[in-house]
């Protein structure tokens, strides 16, 4: 169950970091913000999920 959630977690933060890139591109600062915060948050997960 854990390595599912962790694939999970990796499919949610690829898309969010295009997201991210796309918000780059067009300069919205706060999508950038909001969805940066987003990826830390599941990148915390994941490594308390894989501690």
């Amino acid at each position: 169950m854990i390595e599912t959630l962790l694939f999970d977690h990796e499919k949610i933060i690829i898309q969010m970091r295009k997201v991210v890139e796309a918000a780059e591109q067009n300069k919205d600062e706060g999508t950038i913000d909001l969805v940066g915060e987003y990826i830390r948050e599941l990148e915390k997960t994941s490594w308390m999920l894989d501690a």
